[in-house]
């Protein structure tokens, strides 16, 4: 394991050679291959929505070069190295799971989710576990986060009946965007507007806490 890494890196340094890598490689950046990276995950999860378990092999394959594209041009400005993100990940799941690497007793897992938030709003300096979550994200990904993390703090909204499978949410969706529509409304929007309004509750009571 460690030679392979070890190679994958020698490789993606001779790309990256100022005098005999290749000239593409070269003149990436962080932002030139953010779009890659982003495409790599999603062939990732299409792997594994497919069941495809070869397919899935090489797009991880794929998604790791990645990662290890974006460390080593970090390491040539001197930022840190892809050792240094291995070690933090690696520090931050140990931090993260006290119920596995110390003494923390836990109940299932929704005090594992609800430790995992207070811990990640104690590591990061912040408020309310709410600030880590991008406000320019697309309106469902933003919900999804709000949703999850409101959660933690025992906010729940009411669940649609009758939804066993991806095919029936799809379906739900697909008919609330049709409704919205219908009534000349932005749907975008408005679920935007309705997560805001969870995390707002979800602030609140996370402050009376």
């Amino acid at each position: 394991m460690t030679h392979d890494i070890a190679a994958l890196l020698d490789i993606m340094r001779r790309l990256r050679d100022p005098k005999d890598g290749c000239p593409w490689d070269r003149e990436q950046d962080f932002a030139s291959i953010a779009p890659y990276t982003i495409e790599e995950a999603y062939e990732v999860a299409g792997a594994i929505e497919d069941r495809n378990w070869p397919e899935l092999k090489d797009e991880l394959g794929d998604l790791l070069f990645q990662v290890v594209f974006h460390a080593t041009i970090a390491a040539e400005s001197g930022a840190f190295t892809l050792a240094d993100v291995a070690r933090g990940i690696h520090d931050k799941l140990v931090y993260r799971h006290p119920h596995v690497f110390a003494e923390v007793d836990v109940d299932g897992t929704d005090d594992v989710i609800r430790n995992w938030e207070q811990l990640k709003k104690a590591e990061k300096g912040r408020t309310s576990v709410m600030d880590g979550i991008p406000g320019d994200l697309p309106a469902l990904l933003y919900a999804h986060k709000v949703l999850r993390k409101a959660s933690s703090l025992g906010v729940e909204t009411t669940p649609a009946e009758g939804i066993a499978d991806g095919a029936a949410l799809g379906d739900l969706l697909l008919s609330i965007v049709d409704a919205a529509r219908r009534a000349e409304l932005d749907p975008e929007a408005a679920l935007r507007a309705a997560a805001a309004r969870v995390r707002e509750e979800a602030v609140a009571r996370e402050s009376q806490a």
